[in-house]
């Protein structure tokens, strides 16, 4: 439901995907969440994509799918192997989101992807920077829909757990990927635990019905919690660092 809520799904979307569903993006995320929003969904195996990742524009041309998604390494291999002579008349103006999660989030790497695929139509709004865990049935934090990507160029000498951040043009640049999805709660906190304000660095914890009491063999009904990474009051340590800026994270 929080899925479904935050990427505002209708009943004419289509969602294409290429994730195995080995995969918490490919099975929660792209196969079992239109099942629920009983929309339809395209399935295209990950080795041809592996091959021929322009297969997988032509297939969202066809389709005319209007959600997409992949990990940062996937359009990266995409633009790398990408002629657009041989993609003529692939028209991906259908397209409203672009999930983009998985792993880290290249700020480069997003204006490239959308710079190589304006010419055939793709919204400039339509990337869409997530962040998710297997741990919270896969989705934490999502952007506004319709919104640009927003980069933050921060120092690198103030990003260990509990600084300020700073802003610096030359620093390292980073993504934001939203605000809590809906039955989501997320807090930073400092390396003992106490919670930070927005600008600082902190340990990103998260809770709510969506998220594991525990782990096969070690926590929750098989055994006691794994208390390095879920507290007491139910609180999991995502174990990835963040800041909230703006009121994203």
């Amino acid at each position: 439901d929080g899925i479904l809520q935050g990427m505002a799904l209708t009943p004419d979307d289509v969602m294409l995907s290429w994730m195995p569903l080995t995969h918490d993006m490919g099975l929660i995320g792209f196969h079992l969440t239109p099942l629920v929003g009983d929309i339809d969904q395209v399935l295209m195996p990950t080795d041809v994509f592996v091959r021929r990742p322009a297969l997988w524009l032509t297939s969202a041309s066809e389709h005319r799918a209007s959600v997409l998604c992949s990990p940062n390494f996937g359009y990266e291999h995409l633009l790398k192997s990408l002629r657009p002579e041989r993609i003529d008349g692939v028209d991906l103006s259908a397209v409203r989101l672009v999930f983009n999660g998985a792993e880290p989030i290249s700020a480069p790497l997003v204006e490239r992807f959308n710079a190589a695929l304006a010419p055939f139509g793709l919204s400039p709004v339509a990337m869409f920077p997530v962040y998710g865990l297997a741990e919270a049935s896969l989705a934490v934090a999502f952007p506004a829909i319709g919104a640009p990507v927003q980069v933050r160029a921060l120092s690198r000498a103030a990003l260990g757990i509990g600084m300020r951040v700073a802003s610096d043009a030359d620093g390292a640049r980073f993504v934001a990927v939203g605000r809590p999805i809906p039955h989501v709660r997320v807090r930073l906190a400092d390396a003992d635990g106490a919670p930070l304000s927005p600008g600082c660095v902190g340990r990103l914890l998260i809770r709510g019905d969506n998220v594991t009491g525990g782990y096969l063999g070690g926590g929750g009904i098989h055994g006691p919690r794994d208390t390095d990474a879920i507290d007491a009051d139910g609180w999991l340590d995502t174990g990835d660092l963040a800041v909230e800026l703006a009121g994203q994270l």
